[in-house]
């Protein structure tokens, strides 16, 4: 019964998370309007979360040691972070949006392939089709016209898809049995070094000069720092596969909320796919049965002191 109630509380990490990287997302043409430029977006993001650990910890009073392999994977976690924010941006200069998030969002199958054959989760039916079902879906509901795609583009959202298998499994084993807020604090020192550097070297961010372009610079970034920190959360307690079937529903909601706050629209064919992404998502939570022992055991008394 534990187990369970990890499981669908850890699920429901995992939808906010898709949420709020979905609204992150949506805030950008604004921020753009605004004045704004990408390299403002990335740089300010990794710096507040790094802030808002920080200050967690002092307050908390916890301790910045952390094993030598588990820093590894956290400076690892900071450097893939970095790429991902920028190959995905820089992909849709050579093809539309729409596809370039569809070949990023391929990630869930990948990673559900590779812990399958690793023998690291359970590789059923119903996770395949639920999966091809939802990507289906996604195409459905991103609306990708047809277009001439350059090489570039390919190749740089297969690398954001890559990033995004690499954040979703290292950052499991990163975090297995330590204290996810120093795992964090290393994880986003590391992309905030590597912005700042990109900083130094020329590379100048541009903030909005409007009103409505720093509101929405704000909210970005408070949404990002929660899609983040419940990232983190949920692949500790459901494994990164079902960690990765929820977050494909992250388009979906950029959909709407582009509907919300940008004035878009959506076609009917377009809803169907939305139903067919949720439905996918639903039946892989109640027909793929429990996540691996890793993913749902309750930490050990030996363990409470490194957890939350």
């Amino acid at each position: 019964m534990r187990s369970r109630s990890r499981l669908w509380f850890g699920s429901a990490m995992a939808l906010i998370s898709a949420m709020a990287f979905a609204l992150n997302v949506a805030c950008g043409p604004l921020i753009y309007a605004g004045g704004g430029n990408i390299h403002a977006i990335n740089y300010l993001r990794p710096v507040a979360f790094l802030a808002c650990v920080v200050i967690w910890m002092m307050l908390a009073r916890r301790s910045f040691r952390l094993p030598s392999m588990q820093l590894s994977g956290a400076v690892a976690l900071g450097g893939i972070l970095c790429i991902e924010f920028y190959a995905v941006f820089s992909a849709v200069k050579f093809m539309p949006v729409g596809l370039a998030i569809l070949v990023m969002y391929t990630y869930p199958l990948v990673v559900s392939l590779i812990e399958g054959f690793t023998g690291r989760s359970r590789l059923s039916v119903w996770l395949i089709v639920g999966l091809l079902v939802s990507f289906a879906g996604l195409a459905l509901a991103l609306g990708t016209p047809e277009a001439d795609v350059a090489w570039q583009g390919i190749a740089l959202a297969f690398v954001a898809m890559l990033g995004m298998c690499g954040l979703v499994m290292i950052s499991e084993r990163t975090m297995d049995g330590y204290d996810r807020s120093v795992v964090m604090f290393y994880t986003m020192a590391t992309a905030s070094v590597v912005m700042a550097a990109m900083y130094l070297t020329g590379i100048d961010p541009v903030w909005p000069q409007t009103l409505g372009g720093l509101t929405a610079l704000a909210v970005t970034t408070m949404a990002y720092i929660v899609a983040t920190f419940f990232l983190f959360i949920s692949i500790s307690m459901i494994g990164p596969v079902r960690f990765a079937v929820i977050d494909n529903t992250a388009p979906v909601w950029a959909a709407l909320f582009g509907v919300l706050l940008l004035g878009e629209s959506l076609e009917p064919i377009q809803w169907l796919g939305i139903a067919m992404v949720v439905g996918g998502v639903v039946a892989v939570q109640f027909l793929h049965g429990s996540p691996p022992e890793h993913a749902v055991e309750p930490p050990s008394q030996d363990a409470i002191d490194y957890r939350y």
